[in-house]
């Protein structure tokens, strides 16, 4: 573990307990090895989150776009990489791959935010404190910002309850959880792989709430589409985009 030029790695052991029926590391997975390795940096160079708590901040997650480039497999070992990008304004811009026997298996591009607390405001980059190497971004497959097309129309397919297996200690749904929500609503995934997934974080499902899951499936492409919906007056909590291939 360490910082290598301008990237922080991490080497891990897929668990066994992350994959699906298929054996391959589960949507959801992926981007919890991608995220930790990019915990791990901050957590490295003083930052993390007691640190952030402590001064009244905490980073939040706005954009996030993984590819999949190949299958992931239980006990297979594998890098996390990942680094800081040019960044301008309140956006914290950041990337992440996932290596398997010297090539990229997943690659992600990445938008945070650092939150104050107490004037309810985002912090400039600039004044954050936060000081990393930086690197180019990377390109990918999967789009950094979507827009849900209107047909063909989103339909409700069921509801999801923020509760103890979901949420992490800020008490709301943490992010990496969401990929496995959505595909629990898909057909079987059996014989299939996610290739490339993008979601628009917008507002958190906190623990008890109740969200409504809406989804539809764009024909050309074959990607799904999800928004959920939180509360009476129904506010969009995050916005998808999942675009699976055959093993």
């Amino acid at each position: 573990m360490g910082t290598v030029d301008f990237y922080f790695e991490n080497g891990y052991d897929v668990n066994s307990h992350d994959c699906d029926y298929n054996n391959i590391l589960r949507p959801s997975g992926v981007l919890r090895y991608l995220q930790e390795t990019a915990n791990l940096q901050i957590e490295d160079a003083g930052f993390g989150y007691d640190f952030c708590k402590s001064m009244g901040k905490a980073f939040v997650l706005s954009r996030v776009a993984v590819e999949l480039c190949e299958p992931i497999y239980a006990y297979e070992k594998i890098i996390g990489r990942t680094w800081a990008c040019p960044c301008g304004g309140v956006s914290f811009n950041r990337c992440s791959c996932l290596m398997k026997d010297g090539r990229v298996a997943a690659k992600l591009s990445s938008v945070w935010a650092l939150l104050d607390f107490e004037s309810k405001t985002l912090v400039r980059v600039a004044d954050s404190g936060l000081v990393l190497p930086r690197g180019e971004p990377l390109v990918l497959s999967a789009p950094l910002k979507f827009r849900i097309p209107k047909t063909p129309s989103l339909k409700e397919a069921g509801t999801v309850k923020a509760g103890y297996s979901v949420c992490d200690r800020n008490m709301h749904i943490n992010n990496t959880r969401y990929p496995d929500i959505f595909c629990d609503f898909l057909p079987s995934l059996e014989g299939k792989r996610m290739a490339q997934l993008s979601v628009s974080y917008l507002k958190e499902g906190h623990l008890g709430e109740e969200m409504k899951v809406y989804m539809a499936q764009e024909e050309e492409t074959g990607a799904w589409f999800f928004r959920t919906e939180i509360g009476q007056d129904r506010q969009t909590g995050v916005e998808a985009r999942l675009l699976l291939a055959d093993l």
